[in-house]
């Protein structure tokens, strides 16, 4: 899983420093000075975007090295843990595809204005928050694939008492923040973001699957009181 997961950010390190030379060849060959302004200047800043994907991957390798203290005494659901990691394997293959559509200029976004990039970076802080203090929460409990402990429990506490995978719920906002700060395009945007959704979204439903199916009664009450990503919403 975690070669997987190294992946998927590699190839979004690869499309960042496409797009970024990509982008600069260009105006260095555009003779339109304006033109060349145009390229350069859009959605935020290259030091932004740096610093954006640096915490990303602080967030996912940290994950990763966190996940190793729970997985050893852990046995996995090999069906569902097999599906996630082709899950994962399928993802990856989005950002090729986002890096070519990076040069359509009519989808270019804007320049983002200062307090959007801060707002953007306050979300991605709070959800490496929010994802940490949920693998605390979890303990050994925590694992990256589909898997259960002996003598597992339902938990109830922290973020977990208001909704079911406050980890996913972290995901999708450093995700959403990072592609906003990123993509530096609608169309990579909408793409990376909304089949990111797509597959957490089966990964949940795969996790939830597996749960019932290991802690029984106890799950099952447990998700007719709460929700899975929002409180009192979704």
């Amino acid at each position: 899983m975690l070669k997987t997961t190294n992946h998927v950010w590699m190839s979004s390190l690869a499309l960042l420093l496409f797009t970024l030379a990509t982008r600069t060849l260009a105006a260095n060959q555009a003779q339109d000075p304006t033109h060349a302004s145009a390229t350069s200047s859009r959605g935020s800043p290259v030091s932004v975007q740096v610093l954006s994907l640096l915490l990303v991957l602080g967030y996912t390798f940290g994950t990763e090295r966190y996940a190793r203290h729970g997985s050893k005494t852990a046995r996995a659901v090999s069906d569902n843990s097999s599906r996630s990691t082709v899950i994962t394997i399928v993802s990856a293959t989005i950002f090729p595809f986002a890096g070519a559509l990076s040069l359509f200029d009519p989808l270019a976004m804007p320049p983002l204005p200062t307090v959007v990039v801060a707002f953007l970076f306050a979300v991605e802080l709070f959800a490496i928050w929010l994802r940490y203090h949920s693998m605390h929460i979890l303990g050994i409990y925590f694992t990256r694939s589909l898997k259960v402990q002996e003598g597992q429990r339902v938990i109830q506490s922290g973020p977990y008492a208001y909704i079911r995978h406050p980890g996913y719920l972290a995901n999708l906002l450093a995700f959403f923040a990072h592609a906003v700060l990123v993509s530096q395009n609608y169309g990579v945007f909408a793409i990376v973001f909304c089949a990111m959704a797509v597959v957490w979204s089966v990964r949940i439903d795969l996790e939830e699957r597996m749960l019932v199916s290991e802690l029984g009664a106890a799950y099952v009450a447990y998700q007719q009181r709460t929700k899975r990503l929002i409180p009192f919403v979704l």
